[in-house]
């Protein structure tokens, strides 16, 4: 149970990496600690874990290793990989939106209990600061009783999240591996599929993670492009952060102009058109949203040259008569 093989891995890191459920448990009795062993390339049996979900078609040995250390969210490995980045390039489908989900949500209930300990922490130190300021007003310091702070001591478990206080759920969705990429963006270029994609783009700090430039692109940029064309997932993104359809790329090139020279399907650029229309078609007065709306609608009207004519045609449709007359 504690011995090493030559790569540094302990038995739980073989029966992780082997998606053995039965094996994780006992292992897991007898040596817990376990679980927070890194092996020679920096893995946590929770690493090798995410890697298996495939094989095994569910995500429950994740959770079984993530009660015996729920730090490794955090931990990462000699490529600076946390167990996210694992799951967004090794996991796709209903495999991986579960995975995802579980990593973002232990995360997320580890940063909520950080934060309760930091509000206790500061009630205290606001209840001494208040018995200081008594004991001095009433200038008897013979008649006062001391007060001081509870000394009762924190659960191992709560001195590990505090030690990992910047490392919450938002950072692991901002947080970049040695090659600079994002779980979001490791995941795109894996071709994880929609569901992981929207998984991660709906995640605390995930609309900063899909805006975020990489190559001079963001994440929609990308999975317009040729190279990670991806139309499912286009339309999960624009459904979580329709805004950044309005956003050009480093050369000034909008997602819709793109995806129009990569030929995506209709529906792709109907919806692309559609979150960056210059009025707000819940509004039925027609009236002008604010900001940089407008580029997508411009281009598909008047610089297609009628190769699109459909489309706006059935925008126009959809459009109550001030709305039209806005556009027009």
């Amino acid at each position: 149970v504690h011995k090493f093989d030559q790569d540094g891995n302990l038995p739980l890191h073989m029966a992780a990496s082997s998606a053995n459920e039965a094996m994780v448990q006992e292992l897991g009795k007898r040596f817990p600690s376990g679980a927070s062993v890194r092996n020679n390339d920096g893995k946590l049996p929770l690493h090798l874990a995410v890697h298996s979900c495939a094989l095994a078609g569910s995500a429950s040995i994740m959770k079984i290793i993530l009660d015996m250390f729920v730090g490794g969210l955090f931990v990462e490995d000699n490529e600076k990989n946390l167990p996210l980045h694992i799951a967004a390039a090794s996991l796709v489908g209903d495999v991986g939106l579960e995975a995802i989900y579980l990593l973002l949500d232990e995360a997320r209930r580890q940063q909520e209990s950080i934060d309760s300990c930091h509000e206790e922490s500061t009630m205290d130190n606001s209840l001494v600061d208040n018995a200081k300021s008594a004991k001095h007003h009433d200038g008897d310091e013979s008649e006062c009783t001391s007060v001081t702070a509870p000394t009762s001591a924190a659960p191992e478990s709560t001195d590990f999240r505090m030690r990992f206080a910047e490392a919450d759920s938002s950072s692991c969705l901002l947080k970049k591996n040695a090659d600079g990429e994002t779980p979001l963006m490791i995941a795109i270029k894996a071709f994880a599929g929609w569901q992981v994609i929207e998984a991660l783009a709906s995640g605390i700090s995930g609309k900063e993670a899909a805006l975020e430039m990489v190559d001079n692109c963001n994440a929609l940029h990308h999975l317009v492009g040729k190279k990670y064309a991806d139309p499912p997932s286009v339309l999960s993104l624009l459904k979580v952060v329709p805004g950044i359809a309005s956003i050009r790329d480093g050369e000034g090139v909008l997602p819709i102009e793109t995806a129009c020279m990569n030929c995506l399907p209709r529906e792709v650029i109907l919806a692309l058109a559609l979150v960056d229309l210059p009025v707000d078609l819940d509004s039925k007065d027609g009236t002008a949203r604010e900001g940089s709306f407008g580029g997508s609608w411009w281009f598909l009207s008047c610089e297609c040259d009628d190769e699109h004519a459909d489309i706006v045609s059935e925008i126009l449709t959809i459009c109550s008569y001030h709305q039209t007359r806005e556009l027009c």
